[in-house]
């Protein structure tokens, strides 16, 4: 059987945060509150039963960037 890959939450978070960075539209502030947001909404989501790869896959779908 094969042993999935771990999925290390906190580095797609960063990896999402650095791409939203590249936009010239966005202050340092609104990706600090956008982060915020998106934390919120994947501990909610894991919070009901959602694995952290799926809860990061809804967040970042419903935070809409």
């Amino acid at each position: 059987m094969e042993n999935p890959t771990q999925f290390e939450l906190n580095g797609h978070i960063l990896a999402w945060r650095e791409k939203l960075g590249q936009s010239a539209a966005l202050t340092g502030e609104e990706l600090e509150e956008l982060e915020a947001h998106l934390r919120d909404s994947i501990a909610s989501l894991q919070s009901r039963g959602l694995a952290a790869t799926e809860a990061f896959l809804v967040a970042t779908q419903r935070v809409g960037i």
